[in-house]
């Protein structure tokens, strides 16, 4: 399209200068618009790969997160498991004793403080479908990405050629 007009502002310099100079002027406002269309389409290009960034930065928070949570999960069943050994020593020790075994109000208060802990995390079902709507999420950017990086080279491509002309 823009190689007609081209043609006819070279065809009409020819011919009628007046009639040359309003079509060179039209050609030159096409060609600037276009200019600005291809620097917008880089800027979107740009703000896309910021926010794919982002995204990253997101989900490897979101991946710390769930491992610190499963590296404290871990150590409360450790330290669940040595207070579990602890009583049943103090039983022993106090059923060879005669005496009766100490009231199960530590368990209680204990599983409190774990329940609570665990009630500070979101879900493991809400933290995996956040992680699945993050990635659907980066690859939807990364297909429009690719996208305006493909018509921004051929917009590029199609400069060069003609400036070459």
């Amino acid at each position: 399209m823009e190689l007609d007009r081209f043609d006819a502002v070279c065809a009409a310099a020819e011919t009628d200068a007046l009639a040359a100079s309003k079509l060179f002027t039209q050609f030159s406002r096409e060609l600037t618009l276009f200019e600005f269309q291809l620097a917008r389409a880089a800027t979107v290009s740009g703000a896309n790969e910021r926010e794919q960034e982002n995204y990253a930065q997101a989900q490897a928070q979101l991946q710390q997160a769930i491992e610190e949570a499963l590296g404290d999960i871990q150590a409360l069943k450790v330290e669940l498991e040595g207070a579990r050994v602890e009583r049943r020593q103090k039983e022993e020790y106090e059923a060879r004793r005669g005496v009766s075994a100490a009231p199960r109000r530590s368990h209680a208060s204990f599983r409190q403080v774990v329940r609570k802990q665990c009630m500070q995390h979101p879900s493991r079902v809400q933290t995996l479908a956040s992680i699945a709507a993050v990635k659907a999420e980066i690859d939807a950017l990364e297909v429009e990405s690719a996208a305006g990086a493909a018509r921004v080279e051929a917009r590029a491509c199609w400069l060069r050629w003609r400036r070459l002309r």
